[in-house]
């Protein structure tokens, strides 16, 4: 995410592996491509004119150029946190061509962008949220980890909808992050703080609480990466079960068995 851009959900990705663009009947061919096809790609501007014609035809969604921005780029560091548009601009080239430009000048096309693909009209997300049978809900079944990050969906709603904009109550946005859930799913005895009840329970700063920053780290098989919103700003206490993970603000780093206790129990 862009600084200040935590309500719209916004993808990340670099050019040798450009999913939201595959959308593109061409950019979908080459999604078993080696990086040095893709780059032969790129550069070839008949293929360039014909990724383009297709946008143009409508065989495919269109793309949304204005919201690009530069994540990251080792060539180009000067750039970072730019709008594609306005580099595009100084060089005198369209978005697309300048995507794909900067993508070359850079060492196995790992240059990375950012596009947001929904909820950035604030006034309809505002009408949405209040809606009394519209749910909280995110979820990709763990797909496209490297690209975006949906952790920061209960600081943000707290922060930047019911602290900053006023569109909710505390009240209900504790709701709806908490017992609404469990209402609809049927789970009895979660959602509530109450005796039986298992004691998952978050302390935050109503002041403060926000998302903090998403980081990438390579922690998964493979050397694969992942996005982490790990570093929430307000979150004062976290337990799990009744298990302390966070305590003014600090990980406990609670082990058990030479291991970091993970105290959530599947159902």
């Amino acid at each position: 995410m862009a600084p200040g851009d935590a309500a719209a959900a916004q993808l990340q990705f670099t050019l040798d592996s450009p999913y939201p663009l595959a959308i593109n009947e061409h950019f979908a061919a080459l999604q078993n491509a080696s990086t040095a096809e893709r780059a032969r790609a790129y550069a070839d501007p008949e293929w360039r004119a014909m990724a383009i014609k297709a946008w143009e035809q409508g065989v495919s969604f269109g793309v949304r150029w204005d919201t690009y921005t530069i994540g990251e780029s080792s060539t180009h560091p000067d750039l970072v946190d730019q709008r594609l548009a306005d580099v595009a601009a100084a060089r005198g080239t369209s978005p697309f061509d300048t995507l794909l430009d900067l993508a070359l000048e850079e060492p196995d096309l790992a240059l990375r962008v950012r596009t947001v693909l929904a909820n950035d009209d604030e006034a309809e997300v505002a009408k949405l949220l209040v809606e009394e049978h519209c749910t909280l809900g995110l979820s990709d079944a763990g797909a496209h980890a490297g690209q975006l990050c949906d952790a920061p969906q209960a600081t943000d709603l707290l922060g930047g909808w019911v602290r900053d904009r006023g569109v909710l109550t505390m009240e209900q946005a504790v709701r709806k992050l908490s017992g609404q859930q469990a209402d609809i799913f049927g789970f009895v005895d979660r959602g509530y703080l109450r005796p039986g009840a298992w004691a998952d329970v978050a302390v935050f700063d109503p002041t403060t609480v926000a998302p903090g920053p998403t980081r990438r780290v390579r922690d998964f098989p493979a050397d694969a990466e992942r996005l982490t919103a790990d570093q929430p700003v307000g979150m004062v206490h976290i337990l799990v079960n009744g298990t302390p993970l966070q305590v003014d603000g600090e990980r406990t780093g609670a082990t058990g068995a030479g291991q970091i206790v993970k105290p959530g129990r599947r159902r």
